[in-house]
């Protein structure tokens, strides 16, 4: 390990500002809570509108949907049934 790069100093600050401003944000979100309960956690006090919404679904379909096809283009070149037996 003592042959990696150095980030320098101005690569360290902005890790360090981007760090700092996680826990400020942080440190805001949690005194904007109404309540703290676990259906507030999960369901975001239901302050999420339609597109938030859509766009999570759209981007939770789209990951899967690459992750099987992508699995599936790799057995095909080799071994298909070793696919259908590895997602069973």
């Amino acid at each position: 390990m003592d042959n990696l790069p150095s980030l320098g100093i101005g690569g360290s600050l902005f890790i360090a500002l981007y760090l700092s401003s996680l826990l400020v944000l942080g440190f805001i979100a949690k005194r904007s809570l109404k309540e703290n309960t676990l259906a507030d956690f999960y369901l975001a006090g239901k302050g999420f509108g339609f597109g938030i919404l859509f766009l999570t679904l759209f981007a939770t379909q789209y990951d899967v949907a690459i992750l099987f096809l992508d699995s599936l283009a790799r057995h095909i070149e080799t071994d298909l049934v070793g696919y259908f037996v590895y997602i069973l």
